[in-house]
């Protein structure tokens, strides 16, 4: 049995008994103290030995003088273990302690569970679809000769929206994509953040972002990152800050993210370098490199490079 620190104590039931009643102060004290010494028994009970009671009672002489007689009116032999006493009403109170215990126990399991399945809900984007062990679902047209999968939409979807499943919310892994960023930012800063479900978890939510249109793409992270390390990671004050607390905080982020939005050109032609303009002097953050003009109408990709 697992010891419990305190048992219930109910001053009427106690003040009510006859047998109490009839105790003396002496008395009354030594029953209290070897109910004590039985709760702290891993069985609940006391030794059926008169002279180790006359001892735990403190009653000494005084428990052979009729003290041992009230005392142990008030316990009786343990039917499990021989040569000890137990109290009927100590004991209920340990087998209540103990099922409400397990009851406690059992429910914490359940609550635990349930958290943890809406918060892994909640951080693969709250996906609408029913999740099924099946190899090869029917589609709403009769159709069965489509590839297998895992789920099944609760809505039939339009061949469009069939094209931008991949691309939406409902569809990432935020967790994964947490884990591969964090990785990106130890392999930039050279630091070892390990990946714990605290610095993961704020991560994910800054992907996630509070609707499909404020999520976050994983390069524009990495982007980010990029760009933090070059401009912090020679200064020996800012270096330190290249973390996730600081780099993904939730009301930094939105600044940091604007000003690789500033600095990243989206796929552009060689004919259309020539219009683009640095920016100026003292306003925003520093200007990318100009990009490579080598070939005719050969794309220019991303002017910050990871």
């Amino acid at each position: 049995m697992n010891k419990a620190p305190a048992f219930q104590f109910y001053p009427s039931d106690w003040l009510s008994s006859p047998k109490i009643t009839l105790m003396s102060p002496a008395e009354e004290g030594a029953y209290i103290r070897l109910l004590c010494y039985a709760w702290a028994d891993p069985h609940c009970s006391i030794p059926d030995d008169d002279a180790t009671l006359a001892v735990l009672s403190r009653l000494g002489e005084g428990w052979f003088k009729g003290g041992s007689t009230k005392l142990r009116a008030c316990f009786s032999v343990s039917p499990s273990f021989p040569g000890r006493l137990v109290n009927e009403r100590l004991l209920q109170e340990r087998q209540k302690q103990e099922a409400w215990r397990e009851k406690s126990r059992a429910g914490g399991k359940k609550s635990g569970k349930t958290r943890r399945l809406k918060r892994e809900w909640s951080f693969n984007g709250g996906s609408t679809t029913v999740e099924a062990n099946i190899t090869a679902p029917v589609e709403p047209n009769g159709n069965s000769s489509s590839s297998s999968s895992s789920s099944l939409s609760l809505h039939p979807k339009k061949d469009s929206e069939k094209e931008e499943t991949t691309m939406s919310r409902s569809s990432r892994d935020f967790m994964q994509e947490a884990r591969e960023v964090l990785q990106f930012l130890n392999l930039k800063s050279g630091r070892q953040f390990r990946e714990v479900d605290s610095t993961l978890r704020m991560i994910a939510a800054r992907l996630k972002g509070q609707s499909e249109k404020t999520a976050v793409d994983i390069q524009a992270c990495k982007t980010l990152i990029a760009k933090k390390v070059r401009e912090w990671g020679a200064d020996e004050k800012m270096a330190k800050y290249l973390r996730p607390e600081t780099l993904f905080n939730r009301t930094k982020f939105e600044s940091y993210l604007g000003e690789v939005s500033l600095c990243t050109v989206q796929t552009v032609t060689a004919s259309s370098v020539g219009n683009l303009r640095p920016v100026p002097a003292g306003g925003g953050p520093k200007p990318c490199s100009p990009p490579s003009t080598t070939g005719s109408s050969s794309n220019v990709p991303s002017l910050v490079a990871l």
